[in-house]
């Protein structure tokens, strides 16, 4: 590492952290949340041959389950622990694999 490299690094580990506005972090959990929506619907329109009416029943039983979490009624383990029950998938698991093999 070349002295510039390594002084432009230690810059960056010995800055100060920043403090986000409530607006700052709405922003960005919009754009997670639109990330991973704009990647489930490329999904499912690839490999599974969705059209517009199926994407939109997919949104919309997902923004139900999405304001029931919110709400309070039903909890993300619960919803998890249901599907690995009804049908034996493990998201921890599957995240877990899939690192493993991204690792490789």
């Amino acid at each position: 590492m070349k002295p510039k490299q390594k002084k432009q690094l230690l810059q960056q580990v010995n800055r100060k952290s920043r403090t986000f506005t409530e607006q700052e972090m709405m922003a960005f959990g919009e754009r997670i949340i639109k990330s991973y929506l704009a990647a489930s619907l490329i999904t499912l329109r690839d490999t599974f041959g969705f059209g517009r009416i199926r994407l939109e029943r997919f949104l919309k039983g997902e923004s139900r389950h999405a304001q029931a979490i919110k709400k309070g009624y039903v909890t993300t383990d619960e919803i998890l622990d249901q599907i690995e029950k009804e049908t034996k998938f493990n998201l921890q698991q599957f995240i877990e694999e899939q690192a493993k093999e991204m690792e490789k």
